[in-house]
This record gives C-alpha cells, sequence and structure tokens, in this order.
C-alpha cells in the first residue's frame, strides 16, 4: 500500500501508520511502535470513527506483542462504539477487554449518567450510586439503606470504587470524588 501511494490519502495515513507499528511491535521494538500508533492515532483525529476503529483492530497485537496501550484503546473503542450504537463492534472490543484480563463494565440503562471519567475507570451504574452517596459521606448501612441492598454489598461496591479509582481509601475518594458524581465539576 506505501508502494503504490495509497497511503497517501489522508483518510489511509492511520492504517498505514497502524500497520507500520504492528510490523515494528513484532520485531520486538516496543518503543518505536507505540510512537508510530500514537502518531497514526493523531493523523486519525480528524476520522474519529477510524480512529478507533483502528484502535480496535491493532489492541489485541499490541497486547499480545506488549507495546502501546491496548487496555486503554479497546476502552476507549468500546466507548465509541457503544455510544455510536454498534452493538457488534462495541461487544468486539469488550471481548477483546475480557480476553486481555480487564474488567469489563455492564451496559446498563443509566450508563450515560455516570461521568465520563468514572465511566473510563470502569464505573458501573450501581457503583456510580453509591459513590454518590459516599462522597456525601453516607456510612455503608445508609448507603445500603437509601439502595435497598445490603452492608455487605455496600462494601463490596466501595471496595471496587477504591481499586478502580485508584484511592487509598473511602475518605480520600469521597473527597476527590465530591464534585465529579455531583454534577457540580467543570
Amino acid at each position: 500500500a506505501l508502494a503504490a501511494g495509497a497511503a497517501a490519502a489522508r483518510w489511509n495515513r492511520p492504517f498505514a501508520g497502524l500497520a507500520d507499528a504492528v510490523l515494528l511491535g513484532r520485531e520486538g521494538r516496543a518503543a518505536e511502535a507505540t510512537a508510530a500508533a500514537g502518531a497514526a492515532l493523531a493523523a486519525a483525529a480528524p476520522y474519529p470513527l477510524a480512529g478507533r476503529l483502528g484502535m480496535r483492530l491493532v489492541a489485541p497485537v499490541a497486547y499480545e506483542d506488549g507495546w502501546g496501550a491496548p487496555a486503554e484503546w479497546a476502552r476507549e473503542a468500546e466507548e465509541f462504539f457503544h455510544a455510536a450504537g454498534l452493538p457488534a463492534v462495541a461487544g468486539a472490543c469488550r471481548g477483546l477487554l475480557r480476553a486481555m484480563g480487564v474488567p469489563v463494565r455492564q451496559r446498563r440503562s443509566g450508563t450515560d449518567r455516570v461521568p465520563a471519567p468514572l465511566r473510563r475507570c470502569g464505573i458501573t451504574v450501581r457503583e456510580f450510586e453509591v459513590a454518590r452517596l459516599l462522597a456525601e459521606r453516607f456510612g455503608n448501612r445508609d448507603i445500603a439503606g437509601r439502595l435497598h441492598i445490603s452492608p455487605r454489598t455496600v462494601e463490596k461496591h466501595v471496595s471496587s470504587l477504591l481499586q478502580k479509582t485508584g484511592h487509598p481509601n473511602r475518605a480520600a475518594f469521597a473527597s476527590a470524588a465530591r464534585d465529579l458524581v455531583t454534577g457540580s465539576a467543570p
């Protein structure tokens, strides 16, 4: 494709760049592969569909060969295709994430109410409901009563929130998340 000049077309440049990244990755040149993929995805910025499709196609190879950000790419592609109403491609992305051992969020109604930064962390709708109450400094029993779940289930959700967001404890999460989960963040 490069020799035939097909890669010169603006639409094709990201795919040619990603193909180059795959070849570099297969040769064990991880840093160069990552850089080539970054450049290719930057070139895809005017074409969101092409960029996310490229992410979805390259992620399994990048994961296998140990370069780039394959889980991040697959998650971003899954969000894009889900929002675009393309369930087959979104499902393929979720399958890819599962194969990588990455937690995959459930797609329930209400997902659109979860702020994008928390969705990217893999926060589910139910975890977000717990997070909102946690940000208001409610205890587990109070959260359980309001959501009609057991205190033990609340503990599991809090633990999952801390793990997914990287906060050391519930107080740190509540402080960091207060504006985000209450909807007052910019």
